[in-house]
């Protein structure tokens, strides 16, 4: 009965971290793919071979890492794909970085909405700065903003693969009540 016990509060601290960290690719203050590495991390802790692989672990920890990266190439490539300079892809970068300090204060929704207009308005004043007409800087940081939303999918595809991999591969053998 303890054991049984036990093993739910497990799979409830790893299921918590996995709907929190899903929950997070759509709420910028949580740490979204961290807090499902969390979840694999407090399974691997606790049943060390009964959990997943050690191959399955670190395939997770650099898809992980990988995420936080996603923002910054998409962002970049969005912005390159619309014809931007060097200059307005700065501009998306450091939009895309300071951004979320200067809207963090609008309650919830501001440090969303500096991930979303941040790049956007960035790329859009350096290509003005570097000598871009309206049109032209517009069109820099709209792809700008078409690259963020691509690389949020992108890091949902991520999280949501992480997580049917590691209950496909941990199976039902660790879950609560299925022995």
């Amino acid at each position: 009965m303890a054991n049984e016990i036990t093993s739910f509060l497990l799979m409830s601290a790893v299921v918590a971290c996995f709907l929190f960290g899903f929950l997070g690719a759509f709420l910028p203050l949580l740490p979204g793919a961290l807090l499902v590495w969390l979840g694999i991390l407090i399974h691997k802790i606790a049943l060390g071979q009964q959990s997943v692989s050690w191959t399955f672990f670190w395939t997770a920890t650099a898809c992980v890492g990988a995420t936080y990266g996603i923002d910054a190439l998409c962002t970049i490539w969005g912005a390159r794909a619309f014809g931007a300079t060097w200059r307005g892809m700065v501009g998306a970068m450091l939009g895309l970085l300071i951004g979320p300090f200067l809207l963090s204060p609008l309650l919830g929704i501001g440090i969303g909405l500096g991930m979303i207009l941040g790049p956007l308005f960035g790329a859009v004043l350096f290509e003005i700065i570097g000598g871009k007409d309206l049109r032209g800087a517009s069109k820099a940081g709209f792809g700008a903003l078409i690259g963020g939303f691509f690389a949020f999918f992108v890091k949902i595809a991520i999280i949501v693969s992480i997580i049917v991999a590691f209950f496909m591969q941990v199976g039902h053998s660790t879950l609560p009540g299925l022995n």
